[in-house]
């Protein structure tokens, strides 16, 4: 990844170092902790932040309670990164697993399983390598926001959202900019 990015989170004590970075997250490591950061967009509400935390809480137990292959949770916390211009971050806990690597047969064999597993129970996974992991003989998958119930994963809808949303907010303002003019 280059220079190792370390983050000053207000109110955890350490210094999490980058191993992973998603579309909405970027996922430090601290001793036998994944923190997975979401930064909350400018001009937010503080009841958008709240209501977002809860979601994201809620959906990290739910999620866990029917597949069996995530990581253990935590929970959730709002917060701030510190430095110049601190902005407010929503923060998840998760015990951390290292990433697959270069898998085995036998590793991609129970890859395979996983994802057979999570499309009987009506989920959908993100394939990408990375989004795998081990921890003893054990392979879990790491990204919750890449299990869907649709065909497209949740963080890449979210992703379509938040490209529409600022569209649609930019056609709006175009469109009151040229009938008051």
């Amino acid at each position: 990844m280059g220079k190792e990015k370390i983050v000053d989170i207000l109110s955890i004590r350490g210094r999490p170092r980058l191993v992973g970075r998603g579309i909405h997250r970027e996922v430090y490591r601290l001793k036998d902790l994944a923190i997975k950061i979401t930064r909350v967009r400018k001009g937010s509400e503080t009841k958008e932040i709240l209501e977002y935390a809860a979601s994201a809480n809620e959906r990290n137990k739910r999620i866990r309670g029917e597949l069996n292959f995530l990581p253990e949770y935590y929970g959730a916390m709002i917060t701030s990164i510190a430095g110049k211009r601190p902005s407010a971050v929503i923060v998840t806990f998760h015990s951390y697993v290292r990433p697959l690597t270069f898998p085995s047969l036998d590793e991609l064999k129970k890859v395979f399983e996983l994802v057979v597993s999570a499309y009987r129970k009506g989920y959908l996974l993100d394939w990408k390598p990375s989004n795998f992991g081990k921890r003893g003989k054990k392979i879990y998958y790491l990204d919750e926001y890449g299990i869907g119930k649709g065909l497209i994963p949740p963080d890449v809808a979210e992703d379509f959202n938040a490209f529409f949303n600022a569209m649609k907010k930019r056609l709006m303002a175009e469109m009151k900019r040229r009938t008051d003019s």
